[in-house]
């Protein structure tokens, strides 16, 4: 965190692709990609993300369910539940709706992101270290039971890092204030 590079053996991850779907398809854009990314990376973004809870709190909203301490999937369906129960036992008719972000982690830019992080007052030091992990990473495609050459992902953020829905959380923040 004070502005040494990640040591070389940290810095391979793995894409494996899941089907979005039953049907799997051979066409690329219906695969989910999930980064697999060193365990002694993941071990120390999840204790960072804990020593940013009180960070985290300071902008959370009451209807954020994921990337928020204390909140999860488990919270979001049981609160709906409850919501719907209390409406329909008055009598009174629902509607919701359900919003999937097409590609949303591949579509975040990381320069754009830091400043957002930045400015919403993330430690500075922690993110440093996040933005350099993720700049020397070189990923591995998992297909067919064999690795594919090495790249860079200089746009996105990675599915299966531990900073990852903490960072959706604030970047969707306006959207839920404009509701």
């Amino acid at each position: 965190e004070d502005g040494h590079p990640w040591p070389h053996q940290l810095q391979h991850g793995k894409a494996a692709f899941l089907a979005k779907s039953i049907n799997a398809s051979m066409d690329p854009l219906q695969q989910r990609l999930l980064l697999v990314l060193p365990l002694a990376y993941r071990r120390w973004a999840s204790l960072r993300l804990q020593d940013l809870a009180p960070w985290i709190r300071s902008w959370q909203l009451d209807e954020m369910y994921v990337g928020v301490p204390g909140m999860d999937t488990e919270e979001a369906w049981y609160c709906t539940s409850l919501t719907l129960e209390h409406i329909r036992l008055q009598g009174l008719a629902a509607t919701g709706g359900a919003v999937d972000i097409y590609k949303c982690f591949d579509q975040i830019d990381r320069w754009l992101l830091t400043c957002v992080l930045l400015r919403a007052g993330m430690n500075s030091k922690v993110l440093n270290a996040y933005n350099r992990f993720h700049d020397q990473l070189k990923v591995y495609n998992s297909l067919a039971g064999g690795l594919g050459k090495p790249y860079s992902r200089k746009c996105s953020i990675p599915q299966g890092c531990p900073f990852s829905m903490c960072f959706i959380s604030l970047l969707l923040r306006p959207w839920i204030l404009l509701s």
